[in-house]
């Protein structure tokens, strides 16, 4: 059986699903990141993208910032709360690990120093 983890935004109205196991976990230090989460670094973990749904709220309830040719990043139109970054080239969708609600079991700890490092972030 596949775990399964629930996330959400700041305000609750969009939710979301994740099913499988983790795949990694990245830690991000590039300027665009630390412009994002007004923090040193932002911490996602990744799922393929087809093992993630919402469960609360629609499209209409989700802002979508281009942040480059490979990555959006999706964010809470109601409370601006930072829901996942999608690569569809990829086929992978990150998720703040702070949005999750349940205990991540992450099987790899990847740090990053740069924007170039990664496609998730």
């Amino acid at each position: 059986m596949e775990a399964e983890y629930s996330a959400s935004c700041l305000c609750g109205k969009v939710g979301l699903k994740m099913l499988g196991p983790v795949g990694m976990s990245v830690v991000c230090h590039c300027g665009m990141c630390r412009r994002h989460t007004g923090c040193a670094y932002s911490h996602v973990v990744s799922f393929p993208s087809e093992k993630v749904s919402y469960t609360e709220g629609s499209e209409s309830d989700i802002l979508n910032y281009s942040s480059s040719d490979e990555l959006v990043r999706k964010s809470c139109r109601h409370c601006g709360g930072w829901i996942t970054n999608v690569v569809a080239a990829h086929n992978l969708t990150a998720v703040p690990i702070g949005c999750i609600h349940d205990a991540v079991k992450d099987n790899s700890y990847i740090p990053l120093q740069t924007k170039s490092s990664s496609v998730l972030c």
